[in-house]
């Protein structure tokens, strides 16, 4: 992991999506799974090479449409409004889509791709049993009426836009503006 502690984590969930460790007695414990034929120097040499690889490995297991929605929020920055993005679809693919894009959110969430820009307001009091973190973060967003995302890491944004070809990421980036254009004269109606 040469030290990263973000390549660790994600080196262990690599290792559990891939069946090759199992959780110990001990929930900080992790074992080899006891596959037949699975040995130290098998599970080694399919260990991506470094954070980026490790990464661009869980960015390439994102299903179509949030990836879709991955690529756009990449393109918005680091943090980003749901209600741009909203506009970058509609502009992109039409406005019959977008009623599945709050799942398409959760879905990046659960994912550990992105997570609510409020999500840094603890959450943990309102619930009195333990709860998937997308929905604690979920709840926020309602208590807090913020539509805020932001990645994970910035790394992760990085790696997502290395993912789109150059002139595409120029056609999206004059379609990011004109989203922000858009959404900035219907405010100023209002």
């Amino acid at each position: 992991t040469k030290g990263h502690p973000l390549h660790l984590v994600l080196l262990m969930e690599w290792m559990k999506q891939n069946r090759l460790v199992v959780a110990g007695s001990d929930d900080n414990m992790f074992m080899f799974s006891g596959k037949k034929g699975l040995t130290i120097e098998k599970v080694v040499s399919h260990i991506p090479v470094d954070l980026v690889h490790n990464i661009r490995h869980r960015v390439d297991n994102i299903p179509g449409e949030p990836y879709r929605l991955l690529k756009l929020a990449a393109i918005v920055g680091v943090r980003f409004s749901q209600r741009v993005l909203e506009k970058v679809w509609e502009i992109e693919y039409g406005s019959a889509e977008i009623e599945n894009l709050s799942h398409d959110f959760d879905i990046l969430h659960e994912h550990g791709m992105i997570m609510p820009a409020n999500d840094k307001i603890n959450a943990d009091g309102i619930f009195s049993v333990k709860v998937k973190p997308f929905l604690k973060s979920r709840m926020a967003r309602l208590m807090n009426d913020a539509d805020v995302w932001e990645f994970q890491a910035g790394i992760y944004r990085d790696v997502v836009l290395k993912c789109i070809p150059t002139r595409r990421l120029q056609e999206l980036t004059l379609t990011v503006e004109q989203a922000r254009l858009d959404l900035t004269c219907i405010s100023k109606m209002l």
